[in-house]
């Protein structure tokens, strides 16, 4: 009898655990994540302390699922970073992460560069391209096929043959209704969802499709489910940043976050706290990274 009542008290206590540490998972807030992206490049870019800063992103990215924002590209800076320190990033298994996380752009022939890299833990040109091929069959087929017709929407009364505004402004309503229904049943299409090029060849982006949205009777929707999405690490802070710019910008004449148009007399410490609010880095670090991407092609090419 005392022999069950222990075994059922463990197996609850192994349970009540597993739910724990589910629902912490779960709850993980991804503006922290970026946040502290900022913080660690902020040691490598203005201290210049790479060992510190590698170790701070293997901390990090044992918590969280790692991201690879386009401008900061943690999760590739943290893999160069480590080998070239001779630090334990996880050998084979990271680098497949490494080979999901850059497999969109690889339609512009981009992640070649890793190839060296991928062959000293053992794997070859096929087994890349198998798993790139592995993530694009995994793409949402009908996302595809309804943002190809967005984005060919979104464009074609905006072109300088076919201009006609009545056209654009309805063809935006339609855009704005399908992305609700999107959101609401797929969550944010990121680019590891439908990829760069949708149907035909045709570059598909959500980000241009956003901007066009700002004036739309959904706005204030499509504002709170996209901060909904910063934090589940879904969509980039900068989607969201320069959508409320614009819509602030026509409407108010200010800007939040700086990331799109020019306003005069505008704060540039509440600018700043705004951008860390929602895990973007300040206006200095941000013209930072910009100055230094070629330095970034440099750091690949000494793998």
């Amino acid at each position: 009898m005392n022999y069950t009542r222990k075994l059922q008290s463990t197996i609850l206590f192994l349970i009540t655990i597993c739910l724990i540490s589910s629902c912490n998972k779960r709850e993980l807030n991804y503006i922290t994540y970026y946040q502290k992206v900022s913080e660690i490049d902020s040691i490598l870019r203005f201290a210049n302390q790479p060992e510190i800063a590698v170790k701070e992103y293997g901390k990090l990215f044992k918590k969280y699922e790692p991201k690879n924002q386009e401008k900061t590209r943690e999760y590739e800076t943290y893999i160069i970073l480590a080998q070239k320190s001779n630090i334990d990033f996880g050998g084979k298994k990271s680098l497949k992460k490494l080979i999901y996380l850059t497999a969109p752009y690889s339609v512009f022939g981009s992640g070649k560069e890793y190839y060296p890299l991928y062959n000293k833990y053992g794997m070859d040109s096929l087994e890349v391209k198998k798993e790139i091929d592995h993530w694009k069959n995994s793409l949402n087929k009908t996302l595809v096929d309804s943002l190809t017709i967005a984005m060919i929407r979104d464009q074609k009364y905006r072109s300088k043959e076919d201009y006609d505004e009545d056209l654009f402004l309805l063809a935006d309503a339609k855009n704005s209704t399908l992305l609700k229904q999107t959101f609401e049943k797929y969550g944010y299409p990121s680019i590891y969802k439908i990829g760069i090029k949708g149907n035909d060849g045709i570059n598909i982006h959500v980000y241009s499709i956003m901007l066009h949205m700002v004036m739309s009777k959904d706005y204030e929707y499509l504002k709170n489910k996209l901060y909904e999405f910063i934090k589940s690490g879904e969509c980039p802070p900068e989607v969201y940043s320069v959508f409320v710019d614009r819509h602030e910008s026509i409407y108010n004449k200010r800007i939040l976050y700086g990331d799109y148009g020019i306003i005069e007399n505008v704060d540039s410490t509440l600018i700043d706290k705004n951008r860390k609010a929602i895990g973007l880095p300040s206006t200095r670090h941000k013209q930072k990274i910009g100055r230094d991407r070629h330095a970034y092609k440099d750091l690949v090419e000494t793998l």
